[in-house]
């Protein structure tokens, strides 16, 4: 057993929540707690919530000697919140997150948490991951750089959050995720976290599968990418203009706006690349 927190965001995922919950319990080393946060579901999420808590307490699953617990929210408050009253309730040094989506390979927290011992000045730690479809398909990897500066947390969305394990004193350190971000709370965090001079380390492993479509899956909602995205690149507009420039900015702002585009598709997903294809 490693001193590792699981916070897991939870809203109406029963129809694809077994994965997540058989990817956790079939971890080489088992994590210290896991905290699963409903986010305001309906009943039947909530009765999903119910079943799956009494196999947790089941001696099947109470032998792993993983403490579980159960944050009901009242209302829906989006991943971000939801996340930061896991961690808030947290008594162990170290916190990782897995959405109720997506799947861990079984020695994830074995080589992450291993990592982070090793290396006792580490803030964080995070893998690559590899996309997938409903019908298992799988994606193409996306290239992630080695380190992470605040150019490259500017330039690249570097760390999601499924990959990311990190020391919880850091976390609070930094305020958590901001709530203001329904969308793309990772990479805001990641650029706070660069500016902070945070020590990250990547491991170049895929320890991570991302669904792509269906439940949760914000990426492909393109309202809420392009919300978001431009979200980070306005509330931190002074560090852009500091490293890149007014106009470079402002090219991001279009890049974001085309990439937006790309994922709406249609009439309206062409107009959107229109600035971008002109090169403004």
């Amino acid at each position: 057993m490693v001193p590792v927190r699981v916070i897991v965001p939870f809203r109406d995922a029963q129809a694809v929540a077994d994965a997540w919950f058989a990817s956790l319990r079939s971890q080489t080393v088992a994590p210290a707690e896991v905290i699963v946060v409903d986010d305001g579901s309906g009943p039947g999420g909530r009765a999903y919530l119910g079943r799956l808590f009494e196999a947790v307490d089941s001696p099947r699953v109470a032998n792993q000697h993983t403490v579980w617990r159960l944050i009901t929210l009242p209302e829906n408050r989006g991943p971000g919140p939801a996340r930061n009253a896991g961690v808030a309730a947290s008594v162990q040094p170290y916190i990782a997150f897995l959405d109720a989506d997506d799947i861990w390979v079984d020695r994830k927290l074995e080589q992450q948490y291993g990592l982070m011992r090793a290396w006792p000045g580490l803030d964080a730690t995070h893998t690559d991951e590899i996309p997938f479809l409903p019908d298992g398909s799988e994606l193409g990897l996306t290239a992630r750089p080695r380190r992470l500066t605040l150019v490259t947390a500017l330039s690249n969305h570097v760390m999601i959050t499924p990959s990311i394990m990190m020391k919880r004193a850091t976390f609070e350190r930094l305020g958590g995720f901001d709530p203001a971000f329904r969308c793309t709370q990772d990479w805001e965090l990641q650029i706070r976290m660069a500016r902070a001079g945070c020590e990250v380390q990547y491991l170049p492993d895929v320890l991570v599968r991302v669904r792509r479509e269906g439940h949760g899956s914000h990426s492909a909602n393109w309202r809420c990418y392009l919300s978001g995205h431009l979200g980070v690149v306005w509330k931190h507009r002074a560090e852009y203009r500091s490293r890149i420039g007014w106009r470079g900015w402002i090219r991001r702002v279009f890049f974001e706006v085309y990439r937006a585009g790309v994922r709406r598709g249609g009439a309206l997903g062409f107009l959107l690349q229109v600035p971008h294809r002109m090169g403004l």
